[in-house]
């Protein structure tokens, strides 16, 4: 590898934050794997999603991480983004990465910057999610148009884009149908946990993600109402409100709920912390619009905790055989539930059981044999 060959990676959030999720830790593992030989720099928000302070323990604007520069820049100030965008596509990377297709300055600026030869260097589009289906439902008409502006742009055109699924693969070809895709899996997974906690009633089930329309907790809630009465459930809830509207709607949601359903909202969860709160659960109920990769599946099979998830994510197949449920509407969600209420703690503990063991074989088979992401995006833009 040519040591002046320079890669610049722009992801809206990245660590010290972690509310952001999924992207994230892709990024992480890109740099943390990435072969050697290269100038990497990261750009990035200075705060994590939803905060209005920057990170108060960084010490400057610059840091280093696994041999990646990492350049904090303040997105609400559209003039320091932009310097500091341009600034950094004035040094003509080899290779730009964008972890979105609809963040304004993370995505937006640097493709229309590209497509008036600021940018001489390779584009790389990596959507992560963000063209399933149910993602481009939320505010649709905004996102088409936006689509429909773009594909008269010359950066994406030529652009290579980076798929972490067949499933997402398919997502991009159905909105750019001439598209250049690479799969990169977004993952190596979580390693398996060597024991399961054993299953206790009334039925424990968690919903563990952001707040937010894409992630669909008031699908989980409303599916909910419909449990029968004979049937006890407590549903906690953990993960960062991304959008306080979005979380109004769900509260009036809890309110509703039969008395046999008690549901509450635990706060917000480190990474750190995610595999021990999956161990204390019988399912985790995440009715998704969709997922290109769903670390947080990985996190809840690692543990044993069965899924009771619709089917829009790449791990169907894994979660049926782990002792899931996959829905398709709203009233199989109710179904899955009852379903899993009516065993009592011996059966559910044997599904978690099944929910390990699928996974751990899934682990052995695949999670230790995937090429490094950054590796695969180089070899496909060269």
């Amino acid at each position: 590898m040519n040591a002046q060959y320079t890669v610049s990676i722009f992801v809206s959030h990245f660590v010290p934050g972690w509310k952001a999720g999924g992207p994230i830790r892709t990024v992480l593992e890109m740099i943390r794997t990435a072969p050697p030989g290269l100038r990497l720099t990261i750009i990035t928000s200075d705060r994590d999603l939803g905060d209005t302070k920057p990170y108060p323990d960084l010490n400057s604007r610059k840091t280093i991480l696994h041999g990646a520069r990492v350049l904090y820049t303040n997105w609400r100030s559209p003039r320091n983004a932009f310097h500091t965008i341009l600034g950094e596509i004035k040094k003509n990377p080899d290779l730009v990465i964008l972890n979105s297709f609809f963040a304004l300055r993370s995505s937006t600026l640097p493709i229309i910057l590209r497509s008036v030869g600021a940018l001489r260097g390779n584009l790389a589009i990596g959507p992560r999610g963000e063209f399933s289906p149910g993602a481009i439902s939320i505010k649709s008409r905004k996102k088409l148009f936006y689509i429909k502006v773009m594909r008269h742009s010359p950066a994406v055109r030529h652009a290579t884009w980076i798929a972490t699924s067949e499933l997402e693969e398919s997502d991009i070809k159905r909105i750019f149908p001439e598209a250049r895709v690479v799969v990169v899996p977004d993952s190596r997974g979580t390693i398996p946990s060597g024991a399961i906690s054993e299953a206790a009633k009334p039925v424990r089930l968690v919903f563990l993600s952001r707040v937010s329309p894409k992630k669909n907790l008031s699908g989980a809630l409303f599916a909910l109402q419909n449990v029968p009465p004979d049937f006890p459930v407590r549903f906690d809830i953990y993960g960062t409100i991304e959008d306080r509207a979005y979380w109004a709607e769900c509260e009036r949601a809890i309110s509703r709920l039969p008395d046999h359903v008690k549901a509450s909202y635990k706060g917000e969860v480190r990474p750190d912390q995610t595999l021990s709160v999956f161990a204390n659960y019988d399912a985790f109920l995440f009715p998704t619009r969709g997922e290109n990769f769903g670390h947080v599946i990985h996190e809840a099979l690692s543990q044993g905790c069965p899924l009771i998830i619709t089917d829009t994510t790449p791990w169907s197949g894994l979660i049926v055989r782990g002792g899931g449920i996959l829905c398709s509407e709203a009233s199989d969600i109710a179904a899955a539930v009852e379903r899993i209420a009516m065993e009592d703690a011996e059966e559910r503990t044997h599904r978690k059981q099944m929910t390990h063991q699928a996974y751990s074989d899934w682990w052995i088979e695949n999670g230790l044999t995937s090429s490094p992401p950054l590796e695969l995006i180089l070899k496909a833009t060269r």
